[in-house]
């Protein structure tokens, strides 16, 4: 099963993510946040820091964030 990426763990990308585990896939995510929300932790979201370290490990990649100033960060 391939590994999911996901950027942005707020309103929307949590309950994704936390849906993905779930359904049995290998999530890595990142956000902007220090800690991800603890309910996706506790599914067994595999938190790194920053962007490109999401995208190395990813097969897929998700990114959930709010506006266009946010996509051109990443």
């Amino acid at each position: 099963m391939e590994t999911i990426g996901f950027i942005g763990l707020g309103i929307m990308g949590a309950p994704m993510a936390g849906h993905l585990l779930d359904a049995g896939y290998k999530v890595i995510a990142s956000d902007h946040r220090s800690k991800p929300p603890a309910d996706v932790v506790a599914k067994g979201l595999t938190s790194v820091t920053g962007h490109a370290a999401v995208a190395k490990a990813a097969d897929i990649i998700i990114l959930m964030v709010p506006d266009t100033p946010q996509v051109a960060d990443v």
